[in-house]
């Protein structure tokens, strides 16, 4: 096969496949739905960057990982709140916080400066897959309207690196019956409020990245480089009917409309921007004076985020003319913090099978090995699906009180076996904390949390269960005929009225 590679998608996963496969002397062709990236903080949200990424950027270029240190900003710590009161607080100082779009752009200046054999077709989203005719079709968008392109790929190899919804994969389910990927969609979704010029920032620590009663609080940099404070607004899937209509602009089950221009046409509504300012308030009462009328009425027209979890069985499954990476192979839950770090160390591992396995003399290549995605799938698979694993876990949203109680007794429970010195290191430690630095093997980081998961949790079930029966149902059925006569008053008032 030819030193070759078509990949689809042209987010950080995407172009970080491409520099590798560029630095090993393949010619790339990137194909790209967009017609553009996205350069608009707006448009983007704050993540945290560790040595897995910082890692794969001193690879690529060193400038690249200086620049990230630079444009971002070192995080000390994480601290969780529940209430007004501190829960957790997990030391970092390994960590960079950014936006997704600054690591977008980064490695698309270094394309665009540095690589001259790989080539960017924007305005070109896949339509078909056709594994018998090793062929893909897109749909191009321009000016002149909407057309179809078809690719002769018999001679290429594919990267998918087309995301969590990712259509490469969707093409390969339909036509191999034995590849069955697991897409549990996230019990979360989320839209970004950014910080008003005009308001006085809040009395937090700015290295400090916070979670207040579930929403995710952190500065970011401006491209001019002022600091810009940020708040995730999630909305769950157990949120009020009004809460998610706030949040979504529409209840749970329904589908996300098409994001707005930036013109943000919405009408005020002023109502709305006050429901809005009094669920942060509740929240995350620290932030809600960073935020104008004009700032709350933008939020309605961002883009809305959300997700699934995904593990494959194999991320080559059409043998060595596809090769799954990033989310297209093994999209996380926003919790564990390891997207777009377990995304570009894919592009890490890929880069290590191909220089254990070719040669480049002068500008003369050898070529590829005839077993690169089987070597590649054999390195990498058991860390896919081990981060994969514990972001099943952490995306499950239980219905019944007891589990629910019995997942946040596990919770407590190890970081209090930690405070005291029973176990020396958590999951969390390994990935975002202090000891990130390591970079152990997701597949080390999943059996650790797993088989703590395997004891602790079914203690924390014994406890909850009866009591969950024998105290929380009682009491719950007390407080409803307590408080009968007041809905049935309030019942006949809105009757009335």
């Amino acid at each position: 096969m030819a030193n070759h590679c078509i990949v689809i998608g042209a987010g950080p996963v995407g172009l970080g496949s491409a520099l590798v496969l560029s630095r090993h002397g393949f010619s790339v062709d990137v194909y790209e739905g967009r017609a553009s990236l996205s350069t608009d903080i707006e448009e983007s949200y704050p993540i945290g960057i560790n040595p897995r990424t910082l890692k794969f950027l001193e690879l690529i270029n060193p400038a690249l990982a200086d620049t990230a240190r630079h444009q971002g900003s070192l995080i000390s710590a994480w601290q969780i709140f529940s209430g007004e009161r501190m829960v957790a607080n997990l030391p970092s100082g390994v960590v960079w916080g950014t936006t997704r779009a600054a690591v977008n752009q980064m490695l698309m200046d270094e394309v665009t400066q540095n690589s001259r054999n790989i080539t960017i077709h924007f305005s070109h989203r896949l339509a078909s897959l056709n594994l018998d005719r090793k062929e893909l079709v897109f749909t191009v968008q321009d000016l002149s309207g909407e057309s179809s392109v078809t690719v002769d790929a018999s001679r290429s190899r594919i990267i998918a690196a087309d995301g969590v919804f990712s259509r490469v994969r969707r093409a390969l389910e339909q036509q191999l019956p034995d590849f069955r990927p697991t897409v549990t969609p996230w019990n979360t979704q989320f839209r970004v409020l950014f910080s008003s010029p005009d308001t006085p920032p809040p009395t937090l620590d700015p290295s400090v990245h916070y979670i207040f009663n579930g929403c995710y609080t952190a500065v970011v940099a401006q491209p001019d480089g002022r600091p810009l404070w940020t708040v995730v607004m999630s909305a769950r899937k157990d949120d009020s009917p009004e809460e998610c209509e706030v949040l979504l602009g529409r209840q749970w089950d329904e589908p996300a409309p098409k994001p707005t221009p930036t013109n943000h046409t919405t009408p005020l509504l002023p109502e709305r921007v006050a429901k809005l300012r009094r669920i942060v308030a509740e929240r995350a009462p620290s932030m809600v004076t960073c935020f104008n009328d004009n700032e709350l009425q933008r939020f309605f027209d961002r883009r809305t985020f959300s997700g699934a979890v995904v593990s494959c069985p194999t991320l080559a499954p059409a043998g060595e003319w596809v090769l799954l990476i990033g989310d297209a192979a093994h999209s996380v839950f926003p919790a564990t913090g390891e997207g777009i770090n377990s995304g570009l160390e894919d592009c890490t591992f890929l880069d290590e099978v191909l220089r254990a396995t070719t040669t480049t003399t002068g500008s003369s290549p050898s070529p590829a090995p005839a077993d690169l995605f089987a070597r590649y799938n054999t390195a990498r698979l058991a860390d896919a699906q081990g981060i994969a694993s514990i972001a099943e876990y952490l995306n499950a949203a239980p219905e019944w009180t007891g589990e629910r109680a019995s997942r946040i007794a596990f919770t407590i429970t190890r970081l209090l076996l930690k405070r005291i010195g029973v176990f020396g290191t958590t999951y969390e430690d390994l990935t975002f904390g202090a000891r990130a630095a390591e970079m152990v093997p997701y597949r080390d980081v999943a059996a650790l949390f797993n088989g703590r998961r395997a004891v602790i949790l079914p203690c924390c079930r014994l406890c909850c269960f009866p009591i969950t029966y024998l105290v929380y149902y009682p009491l719950r059925a007390v407080w409803w005929v307590v408080t009968s006569p007041c809905r049935l008053v309030s019942w006949l008032c809105s009757s009335r009225s």
